[in-house]
């Protein structure tokens, strides 16, 4: 029934962790925080230089910043060099630039990891970046995806530090009655062990050589390139002092032995501090707890081979004494497991959400999942089996054989989640969790559904993502011609624009990136599919994000504060008027922060969704305007229209009414 049971855990664990590593890549590991051109500015004058702020430190000899113009010409001047005052930053000098729009492509490598991320935005000069086509170069964006090289690599050296770390400990510490038959097993599970290590280290290194598209000689002069030398100088130690004990005796193997575990354990520190512990906003802290939890688990799981090994044939007194030490020990590093496992994850999820709407969080999900099943037959093992050892090893024998069996599957886990992004860059702090719009759709014959994600919703440079699938059967449309087409609502005169689709990791996804979003308000898309069989147009309605700052007040409305071009701000609120309906003000205020005259407003309230309608209003100052209307309860969408002398400006906010 154990076996049963086993095999089954063991094949249910083999199955989702591939569904994971199957999985489209994740987020960026250096994502882009903000860029100096934002994406979609429209700037009066050239600027001398790019900005761009990372989520993560970068490794600038090995990334690059572009700058093109619609032809394809370049315009940046050298390599991204590190801003003195900000280890985030990256910043290169462009070349004077006449009026129309650019391109910024960036590709990066990540110092704390070694992933590489790119992507690319637009900006104007002199006008607006809004539907233009992407420069020759920049057509195709590069995206840069997991590697399954990576993984194999993290697996195998994973693997092997904590069969040698396991190993040495169950040598030294579980099973003090020596034997020489029993002691070369034990040895040779932990050569064998580092002999995975060792496998693992190169194409760890080969898998960042290829992420940073450099060679071994340029990657050696980084800190990543000085973090795979390092392991591989504590995997190497760690070799000698098990060739030192298998040739040795007595308390020169003992000592031997030591340096092997330490020596693995120094290599375990470098590859923590070279992942996502050391990117958090407590790394000393995490790098700490990950470096005790990839011990703990060593004991522990790598513990259960060192186990087989020495426990082989009928039982005897001493073979009997070293499981009772095993088990004894098996019980605390349980629960260090689990402490500092709960730890690391608070130090990357964001939220409990995270756990299942990500796939970090899935991987950490079926890691624990495991982890609980290799808990359980332990529990069977020290309470029942244990016991038994006296008399019969063969249950005991059985279990342990089911556990290894996980523990390896736990190691691909571990291996997994070292190459995914953590759902929330920790390095980003105060910068919010990444936004997006989605929008269900279908055509009027029903014939086909329609999933449509832009992120990050905000007008400008944006990336759309649009799921087809059969409307009745719900199976994904691949293979098709898919293009999407761009119609401002809210002003007439705005030409359409339309972006063709290409396809994104199969599945029915086509994606692609623009700045077709170029102005606040409500926008038009109507996705057109065209397949063997025909055409189909599915249009939906979506409205851009509001940039604001909430500023909310106890017992008071909450203020949304927006900023305008030449340093200009705008307050709006809602709150109730006297006769029940509600009151909307508009205050527009100049760069020194004074009320600035506003010539006139419009101002229209949109409730879920629906269509807007155009609220009455009333100067109350110079500057400020009152808009009132009958609202309902709900969520509303107001949008304000300022015209000033010199010039017309947009803003937006969401709020609840009555809620």
């Amino acid at each position: 029934m154990i076996r049963r049971a086993g095999a089954f855990a063991a094949l249910f664990a083999a199955f989702a962790l591939g569904a994971v590593a199957a999985a489209p890549s994740a987020a960026a590991h250096a994502a882009l925080r903000s860029s100096e051109p934002a994406a979609g500015a429209q700037l009066p004058a050239a600027p001398g230089e790019i900005t761009i702020t990372f989520t993560e430190q970068t490794e600038p000899a090995l990334s690059s910043i572009r700058v093109l113009d619609s032809t394809g010409s370049a315009y940046e001047r050298g390599k991204p060099a590190p801003d003195g005052g900000d280890a985030l930053t990256l910043r290169v000098a462009v070349e004077s630039l006449n009026e129309g729009v650019y391109t910024v492509l960036w590709r990066v490598v990540s110092r704390v990891d070694g992933h590489a991320t790119a992507g690319s935005f637009a900006f104007g000069v002199g006008v607006s970046p809004a539907g233009a086509p992407p420069p020759p170069a920049a057509a195709e964006p590069e995206t840069v995806e997991r590697s399954s090289l990576e993984m194999l690599g993290r697996f195998l050296m994973f693997a092997g530090i904590v069969v040698v770390i396991g190993g040495a400990w169950f040598a030294l510490f579980a099973l003090r009655e020596h034997e020489p038959r029993r002691d070369r097993r034990l040895l040779a599970y932990t050569a064998a062990g580092w002999v995975v290590a060792v496998a693992g280290v190169p194409l760890l290194a080969e898998a960042q050589r290829r992420a940073a598209g450099a060679g071994f000689g340029d990657l050696a002069g980084t800190t990543i390139g000085r973090a795979l030398v390092w392991r591989g100088v504590g995997v190497l130690a760690a070799g000698a002092g098990i060739a030192v004990a298998i040739l040795a005796r007595g308390t020169a193997r003992r000592a031997a032995l030591v340096v092997a575990a330490v020596a693995a354990a120094a290599a375990t520190f470098v590859h923590v501090q070279a992942g996502h512990a050391s990117a958090t906003a407590n790394p000393g802290a995490q790098v700490a707890s990950q470096l005790v939890h990839v011990v703990a688990v060593s004991l522990w799981v790598g513990g259960f081979g060192a186990l087989l090994a020495a426990i082989r044939g009928a039982s005897s007194p001493d073979k009997t004494r070293a499981i009772k030490r095993y088990s004894a020990t098996a019980g605390v590093t349980l629960f260090i497991v689990l402490a500092t496992g709960v730890a690391r994850s608070l130090g990357e999820l964001e939220s409990l959400g995270d756990l299942t709407s990500t796939g970090y969080g899935r991987a950490a999900l079926i890691k624990i999942a495991i982890f609980a099943a290799i808990t359980a037959l332990g529990a069977v093992n020290r309470f029942r089996n244990v016991a038994k050892a006296p008399e019969s090893l063969r249950p005991l024998r059985s279990v342990v054989k089911v556990e290894a069996a996980l523990g390896a599957a736990a190691l691909v886990a571990a291996a997994i989640l070292a190459s995914l992004a953590p759902p929330s860059p920790s390095s980003a702090a105060g910068t919010g969790r990444s936004e997006r719009l989605e929008i269900s759709a279908s055509d009027f014959a029903t014939t086909t559904r329609a999933r449509v994600t832009i992120e990050p919703g905000y007008a400008g440079v944006n990336e759309v993502t649009v799921a087809l699938a059969d409307y009745d059967t719900g199976e994904p449309i691949v293979g098709a011609d898919v293009s999407l087409r761009f119609a401002y609502l809210d002003d007439t005169t705005v030409p359409p624009s339309s972006v063709p689709l290409t396809a994104a990791g199969g599945k029915g996804r086509y994606a692609a990136q623009g700045a077709n979003l170029s102005l606040d308000g409500r926008w038009q898309l109507t996705i057109l599919v065209q397949r063997n069989g025909g055409s189909t147009e599915i249009p939906l309605t979506v409205a851009t994000r509001c940039r604001v700052t909430p500023t909310p007040f106890e017992g008071q409305p909450t203020l949304y504060d927006a900023a305008l071009a030449g340093g200009r701000s705008v307050q709006m609120y809602a709150g109730p008027a006297a006769s029940g309906k509600t009151e909307i003000h508009i205050t527009l205020f100049d760069a020194q922060g004074t009320e600035e005259f506003v010539r006139s407003v419009g101002v229209t309230a949109a409730k879920d969704g629906d269509d807007p309608r155009r609220l009455p209003h009333r100067r109350f100052t110079d500057g400020h305007f009152i808009a009132t209307g009958e609202l309902g309860r709900g969520s509303w969408r107001f949008d304000v229209t300022i015209a000033t002398p010199d010039g017309t400006f947009k803003a937006c906010f969401e709020e609840t009414i009555g809620g």
